[in-house]
């Protein structure tokens, strides 16, 4: 797969698959069944939670993890997101040959 320059047509990012697996294969090797939608389940009731890091509202000390965010204080999960693909359109060093940015 090859990400283009909608301009131009230049290749500007080329990956192995759009799902970074070969062949439509799960990371076991095995295919995926007629009409799964997932290939890594959790119960229904599931809502991910976790806890680490320190919080000064908990009761317990450590930020309780539920939907992305602590319970408690509010503090948003994750890491600042850095490398190519992460932002939607964050512009390039270079400009287009067509006018613009690749």
């Amino acid at each position: 797969d090859q990400a283009h320059c909608l301009k131009c047509q230049a290749v500007l990012k080329v990956q192995e698959t759009v799902h970074g697996v070969a062949g439509g294969k799960m990371p076991n090797g095995l295919p995926r069944q007629a009409g799964e939608v997932s290939t890594f389940k959790h119960s229904a009731g599931s809502a991910m939670e976790s806890e680490s890091g320190v919080c000064s509202k908990s009761p317990t000390g450590s930020h309780h993890w539920k939907f992305g965010k602590c319970e408690f204080c509010g503090k948003a999960e994750g890491k600042l997101a850095k490398g190519a693909g992460v932002a939607a359109n964050p512009g390039g060093a270079g400009g287009c040959d067509a006018g613009g940015k690749c």
